[in-house]
């Protein structure tokens, strides 16, 4: 251990060497001096940046305050070992309790075995356990650092503030929370209701296609500039995707408790997006995940400086597949309307934040870069909101292109008694006067079921107005 702590502290020492040329470096780019004495110290400059846990510039560290920096790089060993034979030994559990239960299976003795019944039962919490352990083990075992030799733990963390992490944690939790309990009240009615007897002949497997052949020769590499063209070009591609595609199903969702009266109907419209909003949504993971790619930089700034926006991002997002999935639990009433107002949710809320987010992208957004080189950014939600024609004129659009066009004028027009709604989810139509109104009330149940409104009330007689 010694030698490691002696290791550490050389690391050190050559670090300080380097931050004190970037530092020269920053007054005066040109000196080559400084330059080619950074590029002899340069691999060892994370470790200088340890010593900012007590001192501002490393510059001025004593030999004391060096050595204890070098041992702040040993980690809890006791703890990391026992978590680590821990996580091992459950491992070998689980192995040896799915030979037993493979055993008993196979020999047809699995329900009469009510030890293994019992041992099973016992056993359900150690997979968690072992996860846990794992991330003792991993998150402890790297300590100080989260880029080994480069950048420490306690400076990488994010410039967040405190109230923005517990709210985030707070309304995460509690919308788990409130899942869990409708998880666990379904799952005892399900028990209550007793197993169900199902004939369904399972569908033969496609066969796999043939896996083609790799190109013979190579590829020239391209350079930045291309490189640059073609990310923007994807993302791009990415995103106009997700507009088009999970635009239709956002649409649908928010529009869902005004274009469908009846249950009927509900069900019909929820099976319209039903086989495509999952694969949908994909478009929008690709879009972050070529940001991080490309610009790590980019999502670093704009995922934190837009914390809370990406949390009602997220938990309306959550609020789509969960509704999908409980709606249909229950044949009350009330509790499939008190899904559907939540699919509203998630359908309404994710339009207008990307359209506040498109507006913010067009106007910027302003972010700065301490002495270590990480950014912050400037910009929070009040300012991401601010009235702005840009702003507003990209919200709406995100909005309404993917409420009302693609609500209403796709394939909602499959139900007859549904297309004028739709249209009026757009565009509400102007009062009658008091000649077109109709003298029996079985001619208005024939507008609202037919949605041909102009032919009703031709047929029917007018009456006086009072």
């Amino acid at each position: 251990m010694s030698e490691l702590v002696l290791k550490a502290q050389e690391r050190i020492a050559s670090g300080v060497i380097a931050y004190d040329a970037v530092q020269r470096l920053k007054a005066n780019p040109q000196d080559m001096g400084q330059r080619a004495r950074f590029e002899a110290h340069k691999r060892d400059l994370g470790y200088a940046l340890l010593l900012k846990r007590q001192m501002a510039d490393p510059r001025a560290a004593t030999p004391q305050q060096i050595e204890a920096a070098a041992w702040d790089t040993v980690p809890d060993v006791g703890l990391l070992f026992w978590s680590f034979r821990i996580m091992a030994a459950i491992g070998f559990a689980m192995i040896a309790l799915f030979a037993t239960a493979f055993t008993l299976c196979s020999l047809r003795m699995h329900l009469d075995a009510r030890w293994f019944l019992r041992l099973a039962v016992a056993a359900i919490p150690l997979p968690w356990i072992a996860i846990e352990l794992g991330w003792v083990v991993a998150e402890l075992g790297r300590q100080p650092w989260a880029i080994e030799g480069v950048l420490p733990t306690f400076l990488a963390t994010s410039s967040l503030s405190r109230g923005a992490l517990w709210t985030t944690l707070a309304g995460f939790t509690a919308l788990y929370g409130v899942l869990a309990v409708i998880e666990i009240r379904l799952i005892l009615a399900a028990i209550a209701h007793g197993p169900e007897e199902r004939n369904d002949q399972p569908a033969p497997a496609p066969s796999p296609p043939p896996f083609p052949s790799p190109p013979e020769g190579g590829q020239d590499m391209f350079d930045y500039e291309m490189l640059r063209l073609i990310w923007w070009a994807l993302l791009g591609v990415l995103l106009i995707g997700f507009a088009l595609t999970d635009g239709f199903d956002l649409g649908v969702a928010a529009l869902l408790p005004f274009v469908a009266r009846s249950d009927a109907e509900r069900r019909m419209v929820i099976n319209s997006i039903g086989p495509t909003w999952e694969g949908n949504q994909v478009w929008f993971i690709l879009g972050g995940g070529a940001i991080f790619a490309a610009w790590p930089f980019v999502y670093a700034a704009s995922f934190s400086g837009f914390y809370l926006a990406m949390f009602l991002v997220l938990a309306a997002l959550i609020l789509r597949p969960v509704g999908f999935k409980y709606r249909s639990k229950k044949p009350d009433s009330a509790w499939r309307s008190r899904w559907d107002w939540a699919l509203f949710v998630g359908g309404l809320v994710p339009a207008l934040v990307f359209g506040v987010a498109v507006g913010n992208v067009l106007l910027g957004a302003p972010f700065r870069l301490d002495g270590d080189l990480r950014a912050f950014t400037t910009a929070r939600s009040s300012t991401c909101s601010r009235p702005s024609p840009s702003s507003v004129g990209c919200c709406r659009w995100r909005c309404w292109s993917c409420t009302a066009r693609h609500g209403c004028r796709s394939r909602l027009s499959m139900v007859p008694s549904m297309t004028g709604r739709g249209r009026s989810a757009r565009r509400r139509p102007s009062p009658p006067s008091c000649s077109s109104r109709s003298a029996s009330p079985s001619s208005h149940g024939a507008i609202s079921a037919t949605g041909s409104s102009a032919r009703s009330i031709r047929s029917a007689r007018p009456i006086p107005c009072a």
